[in-house]
């Protein structure tokens, strides 16, 4: 959760880099509402581009960034990058505020138990989550290398930007999630973001933010890909992500299978075989679609974007941020 120090803006581009595709939305804040004004998503078919989510050729990144932004002419000199969630560690940690305010370093000793880095290598970033536990006030805590940082943001200077945020896929995610979905505000929802071969899982669980964790699949993550895949690879997969879910929340009495909806985010949103194979794991039903208050989100991007939403949604959360947060 990165960010440069600058002045107030309403417009903000978010640039989502991954190892399959390039997805850019501009947005613009006024008021309570906010506009998308312009995306696009690009599928990145070369060869050591990225790799595991870390950037293996800048100069081949910044050329193909470039070539969208020649064709989607945003009005935005502001941008926010993602860090892929497998790059950053993220913890929901219940812990008193007071405690924060009389040991300013209790942050970094709790980030300390959960890496084997020293934690001088990495950027640590905490928020209230306005939920109480029995333990103390819930805390989203997020550390992410330096390193994996510079690269990302490395992008957005070369492109001539404005730097606003480096922010992990959950985060951007949640962020667009519960600023735009009433449900997310007191619903019980499961929502998943597959970018084989890593998929991560986070909850709205009574309109607080539970971070599941990111996993790794073996499985032929590039048949998948092709979308011809045959119907036992997506039931692999569904059947994986259910086993992932259920050890992620096992502290969460019967969540997921009482949650009230399964929602697919980012590259695998839009597939059908794969709702399919989910219905057959998740007693909750699949949604089709994530829902949003029309009142505060407005598209302003043509027609039928809302039915593509959930793929934008972690380049929506980036292009929220303001560079007064």
């Amino acid at each position: 959760m990165a960010k440069s120090k600058a002045s107030n803006f309403s417009q903000n581009l978010g640039i989502v880099v991954s190892d399959r595709e390039i997805v850019l939305l501009e947005g613009k804040i006024k008021g309570e509402k906010f506009y998308i004004l312009k995306a696009a998503r690009e599928l990145v078919k070369e060869k050591n581009f990225v790799e595991n989510g870390r950037i293996k050729d800048h100069q081949a990144v910044i050329l193909k960034i470039r070539e969208i932004l020649d064709k989607l002419k945003p009005a935005a000199t502001c941008a926010s990058i993602n860090i892929p969630a497998h790059l950053a560690l993220i913890k929901n940690i219940p812990l008193d505020s007071d405690i924060i305010e009389k040991f300013p370093d209790w942050i970094e000793w709790e980030v300390s138990n959960y890496i084997l880095r020293e934690t001088r290598d990495f950027e640590i970033s905490y928020v209230p989550l306005n939920a109480q536990t029995p333990n103390g006030e819930l805390m989203l805590i997020a550390a992410t290398p330096k390193d994996v940082i510079r690269e990302r943001i490395r992008i957005l200077e070369a492109l001539d930007f404005c730097p606003v945020a480096a922010d992990p896929d959950p985060v951007a995610a949640y962020n667009a999630f519960i600023s735009f979905s009433p449900e997310a505000e007191s619903g019980n929802y499961l929502i998943i973001d597959i970018s084989l071969p890593n998929y991560f899982c986070f909850a709205t669980f009574n309109g607080k933010f539970i971070y599941g964790g990111v996993k790794y699949t073996s499985l032929d993550y590039r048949e998948l890909e092709s979308g011809q895949a045959p119907g036992a690879l997506y039931d692999s997969l569904a059947k994986e992500l259910h086993s992932a879910a259920l050890e992620f929340f096992s502290s969460y009495g019967d969540f997921p299978q009482n949650a009230d909806g399964i929602i697919l985010i980012g590259y695998f949103a839009p597939s059908e075989p794969l709702k399919r194979s989910l219905k057959n794991f998740f007693l909750p039903p699949v949604l089709n679609n994530l829902p949003f208050n029309k009142k505060r989100l407005k598209f302003k991007v043509g027609e039928g974007f809302a039915d593509v939403w959930a793929s934008y949604i972690v380049a929506s959360g980036l292009a929220l941020r303001r560079l007064d947060e």
